[in-house]
């Protein structure tokens, strides 16, 4: 675990360590909401090209939440400095409640409180998960800057 960034302990980024980045936690639900409608939307064509007459896809789709909500922490964690993994999990239980909500007004059935609260916990827990792989993923992310050790003086 040697080289993992959960959180930083020092004071170099300033006042704003400690604070949540609404716009990042935004842009995270946006990509979570987008690659859910995109793995969607290759399973709505393959249902319309194939030729078998009945499919069972509840398992497919759990996964495509799963993978959209992760994709969303991932971003989250990606574009932030500083508390990647509380990005990541106010993505994935913003993700949690845009679907309860958007299930239970399209009469898709009420959920029990055990089944919204078990949702609702691996959304956040995913994304939690990918808050963290975000923030430890190298390379460069517009609007992060190096530390000045590292910047080159010409």
């Amino acid at each position: 675990m040697k080289g993992l960034s959960f959180v930083f302990w020092n004071r170099r980024l300033g006042g704003n360590s400690r604070m949540i980045n609404l716009s990042v936690v935004c842009l995270g639900l946006v990509w979570a909401i987008g690659a859910t409608m995109a793995a969607c939307l290759i399973l709505g064509l393959w249902v319309m090209f194939s030729s078998s007459g009945v499919f069972y896809f509840s398992w497919l789709l759990k996964g495509a939440s799963l993978l959209g909500t992760f994709v969303g922490g991932l971003t989250a964690g990606r574009r932030v400095q500083n508390l990647g993994w509380l990005h990541g999990a106010l993505v994935g239980q913003a993700y949690g409640l845009v679907f309860a909500l958007l299930s239970f007004f399209n009469g898709l059935g009420a959920f029990s409180n055990l089944d919204l609260a078990g949702r609702l916990g691996a959304y956040t827990l995913i994304g939690m998960a990918a808050g963290i792989v975000g923030i430890n993923l190298p390379g460069s992310v517009s609007g992060r800057r190096l530390p000045r050790i590292y910047r080159q003086s010409y």
